[in-house]
């Protein structure tokens, strides 16, 4: 049986050779340490900033909820208007 092999070298298998699996695993780790340390300098809003946040979200969906339910029902006049 004749081994295939891919054009380009670098390219493996479907399973890479073991010491790339422990280069994979150190990739990982590390990315993994860079995110804890990322998380390190978030600044993470106060209890007032979230309260206030969720307020003007909320606000703002009831808005767009009533000025859609508007569109709706005159759009919904109007279709009815024409198949009468």
């Amino acid at each position: 049986m004749v081994e295939r092999r891919s054009p380009k070298p670098l390219v493996g298998g479907s399973s890479p050779p073991w010491p790339a699996i422990f280069v994979m695993i150190k990739k990982a780790i590390k990315f993994l340490e860079e995110v804890k340390l990322e998380f390190k300098k978030v600044v993470w809003p106060g209890k007032k900033e979230v309260t206030s946040a969720t307020i003007a979200v909320v606000v703002f969906t009831v808005i767009v909820a009533f000025i859609l339910s508007v569109l709706d029902y005159f759009m919904s006049l109007g279709l009815q208007s024409l198949f009468k």
